[in-house]
């Protein structure tokens, strides 16, 4: 049979709480491989969820564990969920993992990614990885954060391959200079270091003055 089950229901009452399918368990007692929801095909599961369980001594059987087979080449799709948000707070999350009611993972309704820890995505075009960032492409250049933790200093590269100092940018063109500094006014309180464009002049903060650079 093509169908074992198919089923049709229409949501149509905004008072409403709908389940599509529920199921009461009344779980007085069970092994620890007891599973809620079991799809197997031959005698390889693809789907499980199993029951709200403690995880002890050597035990790392997942909570979820799902299976896939791609053998095409068209584009396969893993997971997805489609929601109709025709209206939501802004605080909206598609995704919420926690671990002990503290949120470990998030994705936003507008696809912003939060990772609390060590979070690393992609591999050959860039990842973000305890810290430390990278966004590659061979076409465009390199934008390219170092923290302490990988070679003792925060650097910034920007379309270079390698770091040359805390901050390396790439060569100048005759379309592109090394940097532009954008007019502005002059900070309240400038700090020793602190270097801007007032429109007219360059200036810098140096031992609680300011100074104007004098071009020649």
């Amino acid at each position: 049979m093509a169908n074992i089950y198919d089923m049709t229901d229409t949501w149509n009452a905004s008072g409403t709480t709908f389940s599509s399918i529920k199921m009461t368990v009344t779980n007085t007692a069970y092994a620890a491989a007891s599973q809620l929801v079991n799809v197997v095909t031959g005698s390889t599961q693809r789907f499980g969820v199993r029951a709200p369980h403690n995880a002890l001594g050597a035990d790392v059987t997942p909570f979820l564990n799902m299976e896939d087979v791609w053998n095409t080449s068209g584009n396969a799709i893993g997971i997805k969920y489609n929601v109709t948000a025709t209206a939501s707070g802004s605080s909206s999350l598609v995704m919420q993992l926690q671990v002990a009611g503290s949120n470990v993972f998030t994705v936003s309704k507008n696809g912003a990614v939060t990772a609390i820890s060590n979070m690393q995505v992609g591999a050959a075009s860039g990842y973000i990885w305890g810290g430390r960032s990278i966004l590659a492409s061979p076409a465009n250049g390199t934008v390219r954060m170092t923290n302490q933790a990988e070679n003792g200093f925060t650097s910034l590269q920007l379309g270079t391959a390698t770091a040359a100092g805390f901050l390396s940018v790439p060569a100048a063109t005759t379309a592109i200079p090394h940097m532009n500094l954008t007019a502005g006014v002059a900070p309240t309180s400038p700090a020793n270091g602190d270097i801007w464009f007032d429109g007219t002049d360059i200036k810098m903060r140096i031992g609680g003055v300011t100074k104007t650079f004098t071009l020649i």
